[in-house]
This record gives structure tokens, C-alpha cells and sequence, in this order.
């Protein structure tokens, strides 16, 4: 029997999925360690290497936001998560009552430097969308010709590595920020009137992308994102579970009214030449 037919896709249970996720892991930073030169605090990696290992860590990362998705949807569905409050203060916005913007910004850069370990972003589950801001127009400069690098020079391997910590740490409370979504898209759905379009019919409200608290640009499509799915050529088994986790996510948001929609960027052409003439107009003598 093939490796390919004795795949078998994984069930709806978040224990068994979870483990899953966690042989990913291991797996996948396991063969960029082999790849790791140089001293343990300082690691590198070849340059020609590195694109084809950030697809694998890209490719685990998509399978996480999946399934915490996938389990938001499933508390939504079935009644077992409550409306969280919102935060009293959006994004950006200090708490008057706490240190000002410089300060926590050169608390945090003096944290970092005494840390000694390299700093990446928090892990974000869903596709924040953002309205309404211009787009600031950059002075040219004139380009400077660059070189193509040498596939074989080294380079920082920690950001790479420092994802993969990353993954393991949201694997552990995958629980936990799936009920936060789920509460935080209650709160919105309670918050927010139905589109006037849509009021009193079966369709649900949140049928645009940035009034679904839960939205992820890659749902919009019913297949996983191709690069990361021809990145897994070589491991079957988590190829199958990226086509399912992916569509599994899609299908619970779907059935808990919080469908990711059809792509905005998608446009279709008018077809204005095959469009009636106008009717004729008569006026009355």
C-alpha cells in the first residue's frame, strides 16, 4: 500500500488535530536544524535554503490559523462560548492612565536588547483589513543596482527558528484564543445591525470581510494556497491535512454565519458592448 492511499484525514476532534499539529512542528523544525550552521547563538543558514524552509514554517503557520478558526466556529455553532467585552481603547491607542507612547516604546527596545533572543511579531490568527487610509506616496529615490546574492552565503537563521518556538507556544493555547474569538465575534454580531440589503433574509450578516471578526484572505478560496501546498510534495500526510484543515475552517465558519465571502479583489470585466441600447425615449408633442 502507497503512502498516499493509506492517508486518512484527520477527525474533528481538536486532540487529535492538535497532535498532529505538533508532529508539524517537530518535524519541520527538526529539518531546518539540519540545515544550521555555525555557533548555537548565531546560527545560520544558506541563503539559497532559506525561501524553501520559510514555505515549510509558512505552510504550518497557515494549518494553526486554520484550526483555531476551525475551533472558534465550533464553539459558535454549538452555544459553548459567551460575548466577550470589547477593549476599551482600540489598537494604537494609549491607556491615559499608563506610561506615554515613547517610553513603552524605549521600555520595550531596552527588554529586547537585554534579552538577547531576536524579536518577531505576535502571532495573528486572522487578516486584519484596514480602511479608510490613504496611501502615503514615498519620495523616489533613485535605485541602487544590487547584486544577486551568492545561494551559499549565510544568513540569520534566528527568525526562522524563533517562528517555530513560536508555533509550539500557540499550539499550547489554541484553546484559549479560540474562545477569545469566538466571544470578541459574538460581541461584534450583537453590536452590529444587519446589512440593510440582507435584513430579513436567511443570509448572514457578515457577508462582507471587514464586518467578519473571524476573517482570513486565504478562506476566501475553498483550496489551500498553492505555494504552500506544492511545499509539502514530500510529506503527503501534511499536504492532506493542509487541504483539510483549510477546508474545515472554511466549512465551520460558513455554518456559524461567519463565512469569509468572495474575494474583493476579484473583479469581472463589464461587457458593455454586449449590453441592450437604452430604451427609446418619446416625448409627447
Amino acid at each position: 500500500m502507497s503512502e498516499a492511499s493509506a492517508y486518512s484525514p484527520p477527525s474533528r476532534e481538536p486532540a487529535e488535530i492538535a497532535a498532529r499539529l505538533r508532529a508539524y512542528i517537530a518535524r519541520n523544525e527538526a529539518h531546518a536544524q539540519r540545515h544550521v550552521e555555525g555557533e548555537p547563538d548565531q546560527p545560520k543558514i544558506q541563503n539559497g535554503l532559506m525561501g524553501g524552509l520559510l514555505l515549510h514554517v509558512r505552510r504550518v503557520e497557515h494549518q494553526m490559523r486554520c484550526f483555531i478558526l476551525f475551533l472558534a466556529a465550533q464553539l459558535i455553532e454549538r452555544g459553548l462560548v459567551k460575548p466577550h467585552p470589547l477593549s476599551l481603547y482600540r489598537r494604537g491607542e494609549a491607556d491615559p492612565n499608563g506610561p506615554s507612547a515613547l517610553i513603552r516604546r524605549q521600555d520595550r527596545q531596552l527588554r529586547a536588547q537585554l534579552s538577547g533572543r531576536v524579536q518577531i511579531a505576535t502571532f495573528s490568527v486572522t487578516t486584519p483589513v484596514i480602511e479608510g487610509k490613504r496611501r502615503r506616496h514615498k519620495r523616489r529615490v533613485k535605485a541602487v543596482y544590487k547584486l544577486l546574492p551568492s545561494s551559499v552565503q549565510p544568513v540569520d537563521a534566528r527568525h526562522l527558528l524563533a517562528r517555530y518556538t513560536r508555533l509550539s507556544r500557540v499550539l499550547l493555547r489554541a484553546d484559549v484564543l479560540a474562545e477569545r474569538l469566538a466571544g470578541r465575534a459574538l460581541t461584534v454580531r450583537l453590536q452590529s445591525p444587519l446589512i440593510p440589503a440582507k435584513a430579513g433574509t436567511s443570509e448572514p450578516p457578515f457577508s462582507q470581510p471587514f464586518n467578519n471578526p473571524l476573517y482570513l484572505r486565504a478562506l476566501h478560496s475553498w483550496l489551500a494556497p498553492e505555494p504552500l501546498w506544492e511545499s509539502a510534495a514530500e510529506a503527503e500526510d501534511e499536504r492532506g491535512d493542509l487541504t483539510a484543515l483549510h477546508l474545515m475552517a472554511a466549512e465551520s465558519l460558513t455554518s456559524a454565519g461567519l463565512p469569509p465571502g468572495p474575494d474583493p479583489r476579484l473583479r469581472l470585466p463589464r461587457f458593455e458592448l454586449w449590453q441592450p441600447p437604452p430604451p427609446p425615449e418619446i416625448h409627447l408633442l
